[in-house]
């Protein structure tokens, strides 16, 4: 995508979101609310047996099993993210495919929301409802001046910099410190004010802000589902991780070769945990018999398959693995394995994937990389001036 398509789609976007704060605002004195995903926001089960045509007994028993969460919201009921009736509406979709066995579906939809609570790496939790706008406000920018900050120490990381020049780096070093300054001038603004001392216009501003804030986290996170429940679709296992996708006019994913390292670290996560299925693409199943082709192919359409699923690499690291791939050790209550870089630890959250930041910060740069390195080359140029820098688009005097 070239700077004037990458702005037009920028300006695009921006001017959506602003519709959804604004208009709703006119109409109803508050913006559209967030949280297809947000814990704090519960429907139901009465809800949702109404809206997706499953029988309540049936919701129950996927509850008890674990499959689907419900959890206990500030007032003592009980009930279900709004993501719920989605997931639902999947399982009878890609159950009348007759790929997946039920005990594998339901493994499927556990996976996803795993994915859901560990919020992708990239995206923080919700905000909390109970505190106020303003210092939800406040906390939010000083989370931006950190991670900015460390964008900047990464960039003096050797293994992080080989994709880029000299000066890619010192443009980017630049960038990086004069939204900093920005950002910390917005926040010396706001410190010590409370929501008396501000003007109808500082309100307005910096609400709009955060929303603009919550929306690209929001939408983030609708993109990221979205691309995972493709692969499903696709006839990919959930613990795929494939380096990058493209979509078509018509919503159509085209996704790109296996990170064979990464997913095979997420099955035999997987398999730890007791979730052992056999591993599956939409043009083969690979078991501990090896690679069974779901179709006939001709020689040609074998090479064509070798090269696209990178088979190469996949034979190497099964046979590094060994019947460890198979057979991982089980993983006793309370403990996790690093994804990283293997490291057993002790965690009280089963949503823990990486036992450091240090570790979670290096995978997620790792994967966002190379999923598609050209266009993180451009976007690691150009990130914090359209994410930041437009999401927070105020005066701050």
């Amino acid at each position: 995508m070239d700077s004037g398509a990458t702005n037009e789609f920028q300006n695009g976007f921006w001017a959506m979101v602003d519709a959804l704060y604004e208009v709703p605002m006119q109409t109803y004195g508050q913006p559209l609310g967030l949280g297809l995903f947000d814990p704090q926001v519960l429907a139901p089960l009465d809800w949702l047996v109404a809206q997706t045509q499953i029988s309540k007994d049936e919701v129950l028993r996927l509850v008890e099993e674990g499959v689907l969460p419900r959890r206990k919201g500030a007032d003592g009921e009980a009930g279900f993210i709004l993501y719920t009736e989605a997931q639902l509406r999947l399982m009878n979709e890609i159950r009348s495919l007759g790929r997946y066995s039920d005990d594998e579906l339901e493994h499927i939809i556990r996976y996803e929301n795993r994915l859901i609570d560990s919020c992708f790496l990239e995206v923080s939790p919700y905000d909390n409802k109970d505190i106020p706008d303003l210092e939800i406000f406040k906390l939010r920018i000083q989370q931006e001046i950190d991670e900015l900050a460390e964008e900047q120490a990464a960039l003096q990381i050797p293994d992080r910099l080989s994709s880029f020049s000299v000066r890619e780096i010192q443009e980017k070093l630049e960038s990086l410190a004069k939204e900093r300054a920005r950002l910390e001038k917005v926040a010396h603004f706001y410190k010590d004010r409370s929501e008396n001392d501000l003007s109808e216009s500082q309100k307005k501003m910096y609400k709009k802000a955060l929303f603009r804030l919550q929306w690209r986290e929001e939408w983030f996170r609708i993109l990221s589902i979205n691309e995972f429940e493709a692969q499903i679709r696709e006839g990919y296992s959930p613990e795929f991780i494939l380096l990058g996708y493209a979509i078509d006019e018509q919503d159509r994913y085209e996704f790109g070769p296996p990170d064979w390292g990464e997913t095979l670290a997420m099955y035999m996560d997987s398999r730890s945990r007791g979730r052992r299925f056999p591993l599956r693409t939409p043009d083969f199943v690979l078991t501990e018999d090896g690679i069974t082709l779901n179709a006939e192919v001709t020689p040609d359409r074998y090479s064509e398959l070798y090269v696209r699923y990178r088979l190469s690499q996949l034979s190497s690291l099964v046979a590094q693995l060994g019947k460890e791939l198979w057979n991982p050790p089980e993983l006793a209550a309370g403990l996790e394995k690093c994804l990283a870089c293997d490291t057993i630890f002790e965690s009280d959250n089963p949503k823990r994937r990486y036992c450091s930041k240090e570790c979670r910060e290096s995978a997620k740069h790792k994967r966002w990389r190379e999923r598609d390195p050209e266009r993180a080359r451009e976007a690691n140029a150009r990130y914090y001036a359209r994410h930041y820098s437009d999401a927070l688009d105020m005066d701050e005097n």
